[in-house]
């Protein structure tokens, strides 16, 4: 487990090095992101960052990102995750999601730029970035779920 940490975190080290002067690209999946609110379905295009360098880049110079777009980092095994905002332009809404994508948390408002650590309030699988606000404005919250292929219990 500690040398998991090492490597996480080395990892996130070199990627605010290496993608310094370009974000990293990810392409748009096929499949929406569909999440089911007590309001009705919230449909985003996503992007899936499911690789150790990819999650670690993940937003980072980005300087764009439509109001119709999320990205969802796939962790590959439930954990505690904790994510920051270093190297991140813009504030976003970060929602934390277990192996049913079962929504267990969300972080509105994060600040851009910043090393605060945001993290899940239990262990997880998925985390999906959206623009602030777009939580509120489409009642996203915990207890809500995320379906997409990508996600099967």
């Amino acid at each position: 487990m500690a040398l998991r940490i090492i490597a996480t975190l080395l990892i996130s080290l070199w990627a605010g090095f290496a993608f310094s002067i370009e974000p990293m690209k990810f392409a748009v999946d096929p499949a929406p992101l569909l999440i089911k609110t007590t309001r009705g379905d919230v449909v985003f295009n996503v992007e899936i960052a499911n690789t150790d360098v990819e999650r670690a880049a993940g937003l980072m110079f980005r300087k764009d990102f439509p109001a119709n777009r999320a990205i969802m980092f796939d962790f590959k095994i439930t954990r505690p995750v904790s994510m920051w905002m270093k190297n991140t332009p813009l504030p976003l809404d970060m929602l934390f999601a277990d192996v049913n994508g079962l929504i267990v948390g969300v972080s509105e408002n994060t600040t851009p730029q910043t090393l605060d650590v945001i993290s899940s309030p239990k262990p997880v699988l998925y985390v999906v970035e959206i623009n602030a606000g777009q939580a509120a404005v489409n009642s996203i919250r915990a207890g809500d779920v995320l379906v997409h292929p990508l996600i099967t219990p």
